[in-house]
């Protein structure tokens, strides 16, 4: 039997006969007809809920924000880039948030329930539309939800984290846990946190036990942040405002070199590890998230390495961490489905742990969606690997993504996408 296996974005079998040769003309063609229809500005089809199938649950296609307290797919958001699941309101039922990065908001969409008279109602949670000013957010790249429901925000080009209590309206009193408003690799170790510069925050996961793990993409490390302390407030030079701090909190290094890039650490201490990750200011990448499953949820961190095209773990039940590959052939772009030592990513950039013990991946670089089951293969989900929108109500694996970043998977089986370039976020029905 031969078996099927992903391979430079098309499906090809495994045999002697020789792939198709296509003209640059023809690719050039693809790529067109991949933006021009059919087109993806304006438009939703309502969803028909067929199993496998993918359609949207927010945004229309048009990168804009044409305001809250209608229905998601009504309005608009633009290049929404991580997605996480949450009870804000604590009425029981799941809510999805989103970080709608260039409308500089956290967004919140209640699912599955009518609120003022609006099915499946999207809100701003956090942010003003605003770079400057009391709540302002400059391109927050990623949020997590506490254990007591607090919102956490990684924000990029104010590299600060946040926190929001759970419920509060959009505009209320915020703490800002860690990052002094400037950028800096400088500070390292275990060190007070209102010492301490970050360099674009980018991924963030809570810890069942309080501490905040956070990605810093700008020097190619992962922090682990352990609040403490009286609030308080604190008037840094280089912040334009007074803010909210703990000040007892202590922020250390779990992995990584401050501003060096490579591929190292295999088999070792997680404090020996590098990464290659993408430092610049305009490509949010390296995205981590603790496992869920098991008795002792939190006894992993995932992390996507995204320049080094793998995924590799960091077992935190040992003292100390140790790190390895997950799937994923180092420094090796590609497209294969397939077990952990043959599989292959490009540019994986978010990573969802599902409470099953899966691994869901957003391969940017191959336009797809990707999951490891437990003993590590590696299936795509979503995505042909053409950038592209070409319609709903298909299955997930012949529709086109552009871009995607985010993935989270809700109690019931559904799996929702941020398909940035698209400007939607799109669900597989399960």
């Amino acid at each position: 039997m031969t078996d099927a296996y992903f391979s430079n974005a098309t499906v090809e079998l495994l045999t002697a006969s020789p792939p198709p040769q296509v003209s640059p003309e023809l690719e050039q063609l693809a790529a067109f007809l991949a933006f021009a229809g059919p087109s993806s500005v304006g438009v939703v089809e309502p969803c028909d809920g067929v199993a496998g199938e993918i359609c949207t649950v927010a945004g229309n296609g048009v990168a804009d924000f044409t305001g809250d307290n209608v229905a998601a797919t009504q309005t608009t958001i633009s290049r929404p880039i991580e997605l996480a699941l949450t009870d804000w309101n604590g009425d029981r039922v799941v809510d999805l948030a989103i970080a709608d990065w260039n409308n500089f908001r956290i967004r919140l969409v209640y699912l599955d329930v009518t609120t003022n008279g609006v099915e499946d109602a999207i809100v701003s949670l956090a942010g003003t539309g605003r770079i400057t000013g009391a709540d302002a957010l400059d391109h927050p790249t990623d949020l997590a939800f506490a254990a007591d429901g607090a919102l956490l925000i990684a924000g990029w080009h104010h590299p600060n984290v946040y926190r929001y209590a759970r419920g509060l309206a959009n505009g209320a009193d915020r703490e800002q846990i860690a990052g002094l408003c400037d950028t800096n690799c400088d500070s390292d170790g275990s060190t007070r946190v209102d010492d301490t510069f970050l360099s674009l925050p980018v991924s963030i996961a809570s810890h069942p036990d309080g501490r905040i793990f956070l990605a810093e993409a700008g020097c190619s490390r992962i922090r682990v942040l352990t609040v403490a302390g009286q609030r308080s407030v604190s008037s840094p030079m280089t912040c334009l405002f007074d803010i909210n701090v703990f000040a007892d909190t202590t922020i250390e290094t779990l992995a990584g070199s401050s501003g060096v890039n490579g591929y190292a650490g295999d088999g070792g201490e997680a404090s020996a590890a590098i990464f290659d990750i993408d430092n610049s200011y305009i490509t949010p990448n390296f995205g981590i998230a603790l496992s869920q499953d098991g008795d002792s949820p939190g006894e992993a961190l995932f992390v996507a390495d995204s320049r080094n095209h793998v995924v590799r773990r960091i077992d935190l039940s040992v003292n100390p961490p140790t790190i390895d590959r997950y799937v994923g052939i180092p420094e090796t772009s590609g497209f294969v489905d397939g077990p952990a030592d043959v599989a292959l990513f490009n540019f994986p950039t978010g990573v969802y742990a599902d409470t099953d013990g899966a691994v869901y991946v957003a391969d940017t670089g191959n336009q797809a969606v990707r999951r490891i089951d437990q003993v590590g293969r590696v299936t795509t989900i979503a995505g042909t690997g053409i950038a592209g929108f070409n319609g709903d109500n298909r299955p997930a694996t012949q529709a086109r993504l552009n871009n995607p970043n985010g993935v989270v998977v809700h109690p019931d089986g559904r799996i929702f996408i941020a398909d940035t370039n698209n400007n939607r976020i799109r669900v597989i029905n399960p």
